[in-house]
């Protein structure tokens, strides 16, 4: 009754109605149906265990022994990752943008340099990870951007506008229904006086999302500053 309390109060309607009276839930929890779940489990997350592990974790018919949390599996049961596990891109991720705002934040140029170039060689390892993360690319174009504001030298301005370009250009087609890479790619190529392109951009970040606020307001003043809105 108390399992059952809990359940419906954190998942309602997660029972169907036999098991909301006299079916006994714990006995549901048998031994084979925890092997079935579990081999599911790690073939969706693309784990492979040796087989000796296995013999020894899942002929046990204790249920309470298979998951004991006292003897957790370990990476050395491990035989292969599958790229579900292995390309988790997170840490690098969140340790980049930690960066990209200690950059922000900071008021010496040689430090702020230093941040925004450490932010960068984590979303890079990130993308090695997972080379397809819109979110990822995105930052990494905006950190070279931030990179290339404190840059004097022609040649390395030069270098970082392309590669932001080219991060913007991969978070586009990583996802081409995303309304906030084609909303950052049409004001970065606005600022950087591609006003054509950057028109195109813009009405495609609106088409993906007609209700994108920044992007209507910037859209507005865009038009505004090449003479497209005309008088009342």
């Amino acid at each position: 009754t108390q399992l059952r309390s809990q359940l419906t109060l954190q998942f309602p309607n997660c029972l169907f109605q036999v098991e909301t009276t006299d079916f006994n839930l714990k006995s549901g929890l048998s031994h084979s149906l925890l092997k079935t779940f579990f081999s599911r489990f790690t073939k969706m997350m693309g784990m492979r265990f040796s087989t000796s592990t296995l013999s020894q974790r899942l002929m046990d018919e204790s249920p309470e022994i298979f998951f004991d949390q006292k003897e957790p599996f370990y990476h050395t049961d491990l035989e292969e990752i599958g790229e579900r596990l292995k390309y988790i891109n997170v840490v690098a991720h969140a340790q980049g943008y930690v960066y990209k705002m200690k950059a922000r934040d900071e008021t010496n140029p040689t430090i702020k340099r230093l941040y925004f170039g450490l932010a960068l060689e984590k979303f890079e390892e990130a993308l090695q990870m997972n080379p397809t993360n819109k979110v990822t690319l995105r930052n990494a174009a905006q950190v070279n951007i931030n990179l290339l504001q404190l840059e004097n030298q022609v040649e390395k301005v030069s270098h970082l506008l392309n590669t932001a370009n080219d991060f913007y250009v991969r978070s586009i087609l990583a996802d081409m229904n995303d309304t906030h890479s084609y909303f950052q790619y049409a004001s970065f190529l606005e600022a950087y006086d591609q006003s054509e392109a950057a028109e195109h951009y813009f009405l495609l970040s609106l088409k993906a999302n007609p209700n994108h606020w920044d992007c209507l307001y910037s859209y507005s003043i865009f038009l505004g500053n090449i003479g497209e809105i005309l008088e009342p």
